[in-house]
């Protein structure tokens, strides 16, 4: 059965185009310009080359960034120093003390959570402590760490830079987009470590990288569709380049806690009954441009409203209840429970595993909803890939125009071909959403097969 779903005419062949937009950009990083590299896109723009194997694309987008590497290595400025230098490393025999840091938001989290319970499971190491950035350090991680109960504690990611801190530990796993481990004890690569080969081959899958990982967020776009031209989403690009075998598939058991559940039912009546949970927006943390109260990967919300009015009739006895925050959406007309600001990013949480059906565009409410097994649809436009195809959540893009996210710095507060209206989302239909949400409401097997898994 599928979950990913291309909506419209199917003549979107703009992917090889986009990385080569997202390549002009790098080669802006160099002073002097790279002349070499625009003769050699033209060249294999001519030549057809976007028809060909999206494996051939991929390696010839490498060579790209071979052959930028060496210039682009000594201009780029403010590159972080590497966690794991020469000084700090020791040798500590036996000892696996483990430190993940881990930067994003709320989905960017849970999404690393398989390859996180996965690596604990193979290594047992002695510890795991978890770093997040300051912000995240409240209900963000207490959700996180309700499906990874191994972890000891959690401490603000600023911290882990300092010395005293990094000698608590033998290794630091480092997540953004892209997967890096740091060695801090060198026992960890002699033969006695069950991480030795781990390691090793983790290293090699690195290598080619390593300049992406170096200007995370910027170029975050053109590795999820080298990823995705791979056949991985992103967990399972986390557990190739952390050479540990992980599944789109494998879950994210989050946990609700019964003080929160009882709290929800003595403040709201539609908790105890069925209900469709409705949540769209994006990071709190995103800074919009030109002023812009709307992100690109927004639904229109006369779509949104739309589309309530039309569930509303087809089933009046399930009512609609919006989750989220002002900053980042608005309320849309017609719900009706109209909770922005009202809960806490817990408490919402909840009201998502409580729910039948949850309704998002692509934000991290729908990794919340696969942690809770929950059937949900998620309308995605500049962030449509694979690469974001999260579990079994049912994704709808539209195959004409998609997935340009991070092509350049204002991705997220004008579309990329400068239209007043997204074509990716504002063709997606509420009719067609409406069909496929009353779709998986009359399909309660579909529901049975995820709790059950």
């Amino acid at each position: 059965m599928s979950f990913r779903h291309g909506i419209g005419p199917d003549k979107y062949e703009n992917a090889f185009a986009l990385d080569m937009l997202q390549l002009h950009e790098f080669a802006s990083l160099v002073n002097e310009g790279s002349p070499h590299l625009l003769i050699r896109v033209a060249n294999a723009l001519s030549n057809g080359f976007v028809d060909q194997r999206a494996q051939g694309r991929t390696e010839f987008i490498r060579a790209c960034l071979r052959s930028l590497e060496r210039s682009i290595r000594h201009r780029v400025k403010g590159r972080k120093q590497d966690i794991a230098s020469a000084r700090r490393q020791r040798n500590n025999p036996g000892r696996t003390r483990i430190a993940v840091l881990i930067s994003g938001g709320l989905g960017d989290i849970l999404q690393r959570v398989p390859f996180i319970i996965r690596f604990e499971e193979l290594f047992s190491p002695e510890a795991v402590d978890l770093f997040l950035p300051a912000r995240k350090l409240g209900d963000i991680a207490r959700i996180a760490t309700s499906a990874m109960p191994f972890i000891r504690k959690v401490v603000n990611a600023q911290l882990l830079y300092k010395e005293a801190t990094l000698a608590e530990y033998d290794l630091v796993i480092e997540i953004r987009h892209m997967l890096k481990y740091h060695v801090l004890n060198r026992w960890l690569l002699t033969d006695e470590s069950p991480l030795r080969q781990t390691l090793a081959t983790a290293a090699q899958r690195c290598a080619p990288f390593e300049i992406l990982f170096d200007q995370v967020p910027r170029f975050d776009g053109m590795f999820g569709r080298l990823m995705a031209s791979k056949g991985m989403n992103v967990a399972e690009s986390c557990g190739y380049l952390g050479a540990v075998e992980v599944s789109r598939y494998d879950p994210v058991p989050l946990k609700i806690d019964a003080g929160t559940q009882a709290g929800l039912r003595e403040r709201f009546d539609f908790f105890s009954r069925p209900y469709i949970t409705l949540h769209e927006g994006f990071d709190i943390d995103t800074q919009l441009k030109y002023g812009m109260v709307r992100a690109t990967r927004c639904w229109p919300l006369a779509h949104w409203s739309d589309l309530v009015r039309r569930l509303k009739e087809a089933r009046p006895d399930l009512p609609i209840v919006q989750i989220g925050t002002k900053r980042s959406t608005v309320p849309v007309p017609g719900v009706d429970h109209m909770l922005l600001d009202q809960v806490s990013l817990l408490e919402a949480t909840a009201i998502i595993a409580g729910g039948c059906l949850h309704l998002d565009s692509e934000t991290g409410m729908v990794s919340v909803a696969w942690g809770h097994r929950r059937p949900t649809i998620s309308i995605q436009g500049p962030t449509a890939s694979d690469y974001y195809q999260i579990g079994r959540t049912h994704s709808y893009y539209w195959k004409a125009c998609h997935g340009c996210w991070r092509i350049r710095e204002d991705w997220m507060s004008r579309c990329v071909r400068e239209l007043d209206e997204p074509e990716c989302m504002h063709s997606i239909e509420p009719a067609f959403i409406a069909g496929e949400a009353l779709r998986l409401l009359e399909a309660p097997h579909l529901s049975a097969q995820l709790v059950a898994e």
